[in-house]
């Protein structure tokens, strides 16, 4: 009997439209076209078909399945786990007129009819880094962030300049539209760092960063990471 085979996929920064993937094959294409490999697939595996799903999506979306484009299952913003499917191929489909413009997609598929993750159940963990960053007098958004699946946050800011400082605040957010602060206006001197970490249940953290000396833009490196 074969074992157990679990393939996971994880992306943060997708453009709205189809997100495809073929299990039996192990590819998936991206809504920019882009087709790249899964980590396992059922072919060279000794399985056919994929049984169960573990889906987080950071908006709504609608999921169909393989020659069944009729059948629309929706997929709230968070995690969505199905059960007892016989698949290869799904699509997952963003709209157009939905906000924000990038969109996140995690998901772990099981050849098992028992999902391998289930929210609760084990840790997860995802982040991203962005490096020659440069600031204004005014406050600019520097990371946007659906972070829904996590409950530890760590912000880590490097100032990679010799001369000018920033000023760095992060707010958080249930909806993506109404933001309140969670960490204050903190200063960062030349050459300096500093290290955030946060607990909290939130659907967006923004970090937001501004030249310390009027008239002086600084450059820095801002790191994320989140754990669930």
């Amino acid at each position: 009997m074969a074992r157990t085979v679990n393939i996971p996929y994880d992306n943060d920064e997708l453009t709205k439209g189809n997100l495809l993937f073929d299990f039996y094959k192990g590819t998936v294409t991206t809504p920019a076209g882009t087709e790249s490999n899964l980590p396992a697939r059922l072919d060279q595996a000794g399985h056919e078909y994929i049984r169960s799903l573990s889906i987080f999506v950071s908006m709504d979306a609608d999921l169909t399945y393989e020659g069944d484009d009729d059948n629309v299952t929706t997929l709230k913003a968070g995690w969505n786990i199905i059960r007892s499917v016989l698949i290869k191929k799904i699509r997952i489909q963003t709209t157009f007129t939905q906000t924000p413009d990038v969109w996140a997609c995690r998901l772990v598929a099981s050849t098992s009819s028992t999902p391998s993750y289930q929210p609760g159940s084990q840790r997860i963990t995802g982040g991203n880094r962005q490096t020659a960053l440069t600031t204004a007098d005014a406050y600019a958004t520097k990371l946007l962030r659906d972070v829904e699946a996590f409950v530890h946050h760590t912000v880590y800011v490097l100032e990679t300049g010799a001369a000018n400082g920033l000023t760095f605040k992060i707010d958080a957010s249930l909806d993506g539209v109404t933001f309140w602060n969670v960490y204050s206006d903190t200063a960062v001197a030349a050459s300096g760092e500093k290290v955030v970490q946060l607990e909290g249940v939130y659907h967006h953290l923004r970090v937001q960063a501004k030249s310390t000396a009027a008239g002086n833009s600084a450059t820095f490196t801002l790191n994320y990471g989140g754990m669930g």
